[in-house]
C-alpha cells in the first residue's frame, strides 16, 4: 500500500492590527473607562476700553460734525459709538474720543472723567432740528431707535417729559446745555469752529492737533436733519433770555 502523506494544519497568521481588550478591574468584571482630558475654554475677551475724550452738547447740535472733524485729523472719533441709549448696540472699543451728547450722565455721576469739550449751536436751529427729528413726540413714526433716543431724554431730562414737543425741545437746550457747561474744560460754538483760534482751543483741551487745511475739507452740514418751521420768535420767546448765556441773542 502506498505510504499515507503526512498533512499539516496550517496556524492562522496573526493580525497585526489586532487590538488587546483592557484588563478587567478587579471586583467589578468590568474594563476601567477611559478619560479624555477637556480642552480649557479660550479665556474671556478683555473689555472695550472707554475713549480718552468726550464731546458732548445737545442733540442736534453738531456732535455728528466734530467726529468727522476729528477723523479728518487722524484722531479716531466715534459718533454715538461709546455712549449710546440703553439697549442699542455695543459699545465701540477702541476710541480716542467719543461725540455723543447721551455721554452726559456718565460724567456728571463720575462714572467716567476725561477731557470734556462742550460744543453748542444755535437754539433756534437745535430746536427746529430737534422738533422735526420728533424726539419728543411720540406716535406711529417711532422707531426702536426714537423711543430709546426718548426714553434716555426723559429719564435724564425728566421736566421735558410733561411739555410739548416744542417746549419739550426748548427746555432741553436750556438745561443740557447749562449742565454740560458745568463739567466741560473748554466751551465753543459750533458757529465759530471755522476760525483757527476755536480749533486750537479745542485741540488743546482734548490733547490733539487740528489742523485748520483739513477741518475745512468737512463738509458742515454732516448729519444734517429736516428742520420744522418753528418760528423764532417763538422759540426766543420759551426761551426767556437763557440763550444770552452762550453767546445767543435774538
Amino acid at each position: 500500500m502506498p505510504e499515507a502523506k503526512k498533512t499539516t494544519r496550517r496556524q492562522p497568521a496573526k493580525n497585526p492590527t489586532k487590538t488587546t481588550k483592557a484588563a478587567k478591574t478587579p471586583g467589578t468584571g468590568k474594563a476601567p473607562e477611559r478619560t479624555t482630558q477637556a480642552t480649557p475654554p479660550p479665556p474671556p475677551a478683555a473689555p472695550a476700553q472707554p475713549p480718552r475724550f468726550a464731546i458732548t452738547g445737545t442733540g442736534r447740535s453738531g456732535t455728528g460734525y466734530l467726529a468727522a472733524l476729528m477723523e479728518a485729523n487722524g484722531i479716531t472719533c466715534g459718533h454715538e459709538g461709546w455712549w449710546r441709549p440703553d439697549g442699542i448696540g455695543r459699545h465701540t472699543g477702541g476710541l480716542t474720543g467719543d461725540a455723543s451728547w447721551l455721554a452726559l450722565p456718565a460724567i456728571e455721576t463720575g462714572a467716567w472723567s476725561g477731557p470734556v469739550a462742550l460744543v453748542v449751536r444755535h437754539p433756534v436751529n437745535t430746536v427746529r432740528s430737534l422738533v422735526g427729528t420728533k424726539l419728543f413726540e411720540p406716535g406711529d413714526h417711532d422707531t426702536h431707535l426714537t423711543t430709546a433716543y426718548r426714553r434716555f431724554a426723559h429719564t435724564h431730562c425728566p421736566q421735558t417729559a410733561s411739555l410739548d414737543p416744542l417746549q419739550a425741545a426748548v427746555e432741553f437746550w436750556s438745561d443740557w446745555n447749562t449742565r454740560c457747561a458745568a463739567v466741560a474744560d473748554v466751551k465753543l460754538r459750533i458757529e465759530d469752529l471755522n476760525q483757527p483760534w476755536a480749533l486750537a482751543e479745542l485741540g488743546d483741551a482734548l490733547g490733539v492737533h487740528l489742523d485748520p487745511t483739513a477741518c475745512a475739507r468737512v463738509p458742515t452740514d454732516t448729519n444734517h436733519r429736516e428742520r420744522a418751521a418753528v418760528p423764532a420768535t417763538r422759540i426766543w420767546q420759551l426761551l426767556d433770555g437763557r440763550a444770552a448765556h452762550f453767546g445767543y441773542h435774538p
